[in-house]
């Protein structure tokens, strides 16, 4: 039943992330991909007036249509890890035992990311209207399914794997490091949201701070149409040699102003929806005892 509520909960937690920080997701890829863009501000003034608000929503279905997937799959997989690891509470556990569960959780996510991130990033480097490559979501990936086969729907793999598997361990440690001090100094006082956001938003930027360089590379690589037979590493070390190490970070201001927002949202989103549950599982239990009498 655990498993069912962390699958339930996650889900619904993972898509009021998505809604909350696509727009700055938009930004981000386009800043990494293309040197058009002098600043965060530039690329959004120009992506406003070439193609309106709809714009900063392009690429939206693929995250929201595998959030369930992959926002069940990071907590429940963390939830089991953490059980498998330790006896201790969540509460109680110490940072490495969290780091493990979450290197744990973030490699149980790769598969699902990768494709949907290919395809979202496809789609959100569609600029220009009159010459859309791709109709929308499902026939993106058709058109990769039949121009590069399956695997070509696996391609960045290696590179998601290098971002998310130790920047899950940093984001569970953030999180649960920084809720603990908050608690532990009272700084927000009683109430335990406010803690939960802030905790939630360091989380965020903890990890994607973290991943950075290997999120510029997956980009690039998953944006590129042709096969390539270059691994993550060479890519990453081509793009120190060719362009500097300055383009490891292009795209870092809403790369982490998104993750803040999102993830603050997102922590935020799952401890109410744990609550919910179990103000609900309170409510039902004392009424079946009754009618059971």
């Amino acid at each position: 039943m655990d498993v069912v509520i962390d699958l339930a909960v996650g889900s619904f937690a993972g898509a009021v992330g998505v809604l909350v920080g696509h727009p700055l997701d938009v930004i981000k890829v386009r800043m990494q991909q293309s040197s058009q863009y002098r600043s965060m501000l530039d690329c959004t003034v120009k992506t406003l007036r070439g193609e309106g608000p709809l714009g900063f929503l392009k690429g939206v279905g693929p995250p929201l249509a595998s959030v369930a997937a992959y926002q069940a799959v990071c907590f429940a997989s963390f939830n089991m890890a953490l059980s498998a690891i330790t006896t201790e509470s969540e509460e109680n556990a110490s940072m490495g035992t969290l780091f493990a569960a979450g290197c744990i959780s973030g490699a149980a996510t790769v598969p699902v990311t990768t494709p949907t991130d290919l395809v979202k990033i496809r789609l959100q480097l569609q600029t220009d209207a009159a010459n859309r490559q791709y109709s929308g979501m499902i026939d993106c990936a058709a058109q990769i399914w039949r121009s590069e086969g399956w695997t070509g729907l696996l391609r960045g793999l290696e590179a998601t794997a290098y971002r998310d598997v130790f920047a899950t361990g940093f984001y569970f440690v953030a999180y649960h490091q920084v809720k603990r001090t908050c608690q532990r100094t009272g700084i927000f006082g009683e109430r335990s949201e406010p803690a939960e956001l802030f905790a939630g938003g360091c989380a965020g930027v903890a990890s994607w701070g973290s991943a950075s360089p290997f999120d510029v590379v997956k980009t690039r690589m998953q944006a590129e149409n042709a096969q390539m037979q270059t691994s993550a590493l060479q890519y990453l070390f081509r793009i120190i040699r060719e362009e500097g190490y300055s383009r490891l970070v292009r795209g870092l201001g809403p790369l982490l102003s998104r993750a803040f927002f999102v993830n603050a949202v997102t922590f935020y989103a799952y401890e109410e929806g744990l609550r919910l549950v179990q103000s609900l599982q309170d409510c039902y239990t004392p009424s079946s005892s009754v009618s059971s009498s």
